[in-house]
């Protein structure tokens, strides 16, 4: 760190100043800001302009995007295995079951109901499994909010122009974990859905006689 006194004499600027940083209330709108300081600039007879953080951070905005993007990409991946998996799983559990199923349908059970009773199956799988990845990741991202990871050893000697914090580290979110929790056993029943449609279109008889 240098102190304001230091840096003026070194870089000789004799008391100017270049920059004029102002912070707004939470949740102000930053362009309506910037809008009504640059009217009131031309009376003060100088060159000024206001600018919003967008404007001079947007090199790292752009690479957020990215990063933004990237992580979605991973996310759908993730989406897609996981529907994969219960998809399999449903389809094995009515193959293994289709005597049963032929038996409540043979005693009257309406389809709607087996429907019904299967799908609360294959949201409570996906409920279960929601539950096992989140405690996973609690657990995780404990340690990534509590320590970090340290790449010192990587950006020691790397010159990006300013200082950056050499340690990442985790942050809590409750409302991913929420999307998370409920997108887990949404996507459980959805991709439950066909396999328990298909087999409901097998006639009772054919059903009865599955070994």
């Amino acid at each position: 760190m240098m102190n304001k006194t230091s840096a003026d004499s070194l870089l000789g600027m004799e008391g100017s100043v270049t920059e004029i940083d102002i912070r707004l209330p939470l949740h102000s709108d930053v362009d309506k800001a910037v809008q009504r300081l640059q009217q009131l600039l031309p009376a003060s007879g100088q060159e000024l302009e206001a600018r919003s953080w967008r404007v001079l951070a947007k090199d790292y905005l752009a690479a957020m995007e990215a990063e933004r993007g990237g992580t979605a990409i991973i996310l759908f991946l993730v989406f897609l295995i996981a529907a994969v998996g219960v998809s399999n799983t449903m389809l094995m559990s009515m193959y293994e079951r289709t005597r049963e199923l032929g038996m409540m349908r043979a005693l009257g059970m309406k389809e709607g109901h087996i429907m019904l009773s299967f799908l609360f199956e294959a949201g409570g799988i996906g409920m279960v499994g929601a539950l096992i990845g989140l405690a996973l990741g609690a657990l995780g991202n404990l340690y990534m909010v509590n320590t970090g990871l340290d790449f010192g050893f990587i950006m020691r000697d790397t010159d990006i122009g300013y200082r950056i914090q050499s340690i990442v580290r985790g942050s809590w979110n409750l409302r991913s974990f929420i999307i998370t929790f409920v997108s887990g056993i949404t996507l459980a029943i959805i991709v439950a859905y066909l396999p328990i449609r298909r087999a409901l279109k097998v006639d009772i008889p054919a059903c009865l006689r599955h070994q």
